[in-house]
């Protein structure tokens, strides 16, 4: 955040009254965090509160850190993410490998997660399988969504029907705009000039979870850090290298820096785990979000695997996977990098693929009766468990 000085000369002359005013903006400070030149104004209204649906483009650098700092490898997660105070989730994961391509989206890797009408539905776009769960009214939407390190600075949660994400077992309610109102989140009444902007302190009960916020710029996070309840250790911090007023009224923190810490032994110096950096590129709110993007799209021919282990085939078609397949194995085939590039590795690879052939190809033996994306009832499951028995 830059740092800022005004200074304020008034002259007057008789009745003409005139008012010059110089602003001076000085350099950034040391933790490159940028603002804009409306960052003068510090009378913003609070507008958070107001936004009932949003979507976000977020991609995170996970660097190497602790034991692994010295072997210089990196890796990101890329998500689109988005919330509706209609009760609806999507969420977009993949990962970023410059041999599949530049675009994230096309990696065989990705997982696409939509959540409507207490049922979530996570699609496997590359294999096309596809799971159902049942996520009942006042339960934690589950993980991978629920321990995004987004959550950790993000403002608000506009569902109504589900709890915003916590860390139960460290006493932290995730979104801070629910932490903060929570009356158990209380000011600390400190404040700290965090990177030349004034911030306040809010902590939670037992204060092992404190919120600096950035004042006049309604729940924008500059730091967060959280303890362990045991031993008052430092579990993790959060420090916002660089803001940005997304629209009028609403700042939001789009780099960030996440680092967790292991619970110290014999009151040591705690140990990082883990490094990453976060970076907003993209975001819509309220109208500009397109209802669509919540609406589970499945491929052709995908399928679902039943309790019992038989493929169930949920929509028409799906030959052209096998040329998608093929069009794999010819071009660069690259793991991420955590897991060793070893015989073992590409063995389980061809297996996994072979897998998903195998699927797809039971699954187009499969004649369905009906091409919707809706799940079979149990009687349409039992009448095509018998057929695909048959075909075998």
């Amino acid at each position: 955040m830059a740092s800022i000085g005004r200074i304020s000369i008034q002259r007057s002359r008789g009745i003409l009254g005139r008012t010059i005013r110089i602003v001076l903006v000085f350099g950034a400070c040391s933790l490159g965090v940028s603002i804009g030149p409306d960052a003068l104004a510090d009378d913003s209204p609070r507008q958070w509160s107001a936004i009932e649906k949003w979507m976000l483009e977020v991609e995170s650098v996970h660097l190497p850190t602790g034991e692994t700092a010295d072997q210089g490898n990196q890796w990101s997660t890329c998500r689109i993410v988005a919330a509706s105070a209609s009760d609806e989730v999507y969420y977009f994961l993949g990962h970023k490998q410059e041999t599949l391509g530049t675009d994230w989206r096309n990696e065989p890797f990705n997982i696409e997660i939509t959540l409507q009408d207490g049922q979530q539905v996570s699609n496997h776009k590359f294999n096309r399988r596809v799971e159902f769960l049942s996520v009942p009214k006042g339960t934690q939407i589950p993980p991978p969504l629920q321990a995004d390190v987004l959550f950790f600075f993000f403002p608000v949660w506009p569902l109504k029907s589900y709890p915003p994400p916590s860390q139960d077992g460290l006493g932290m309610t995730l979104v801070v705009g629910a932490a903060l109102g929570n009356a158990s989140y209380k000011s600390t009444s400190k404040r700290k000039l965090i990177c030349g902007v004034s911030c306040t302190e809010f902590a939670s009960p037992k204060g092992n979870d404190r919120i600096w916020v950035a004042d006049s710029k309604d729940l924008c996070v500059m730091r967060r850090e959280w303890f362990y309840s045991d031993t008052a250790a430092l579990a993790g911090q959060i420090l916002t290298r660089k803001i940005v007023q997304v629209s009028d009224g609403l700042w939001l923190p789009v780099e960030v820096e996440c680092l967790t810490f292991a619970s110290p032994v014999d009151n040591n110096t705690s140990i990082p785990t883990s490094r990453t950096m976060t970076h907003l590129s993209n975001w819509k709110f309220n109208d500009d979000v397109p209802s669509s993007i919540f609406q589970p799209a499945l491929k052709p021919g995908s399928i679902e695997m039943s309790k019992f282990g038989v493929p169930q085939q949920l929509s028409p078609g799906g030959v052209e996977h096998i040329n998608e397949m093929a069009e794999f194995y010819r071009g660069p085939i690259r793991l991420p990098h955590r897991i060793p590039a070893s015989k073992m590795v590409m063995s389980g690879l061809i297996r996994f693929l072979t897998g998903c052939l195998g699927g797809v190809l039971i699954g187009l033996c499969v004649r369905r009766s009906f091409g919707s994306t809706t799940p079979p009832s149990n009687a349409q499951l039992g009448q095509k468990q018998e057929r695909v028995k048959a075909a075998m």
